[in-house]
């Protein structure tokens, strides 16, 4: 059984790669997209393409949230 003290910290381990993760879904996907244009909408900037808009905002980022949640 494990005591509280292991169980805190890989809770703590987790929660620190939570965001990681969330960051990593939202570069990774079946169409490749500038990393400015990733970052820009992670910061809610203008994204220089409007496909890559599309595909940030209707697909990667909601996806990326439910996955967190």
């Amino acid at each position: 059984m494990l005591n509280e003290r292991a169980i805190k910290i890989k809770l703590v381990a987790l929660i620190l790669v939570l965001p990681v993760f969330y960051v990593l879904s939202i570069f990774v996907g079946s169409v490749d997209m500038p990393i400015n244009d990733a970052f820009g909408a992670l910061f809610f900037q203008p994204v220089s393409n409007e496909s890559n808009s599309i595909i940030l905002y209707n697909f990667r980022i909601p996806e990326a949230l439910t996955a967190v949640l």
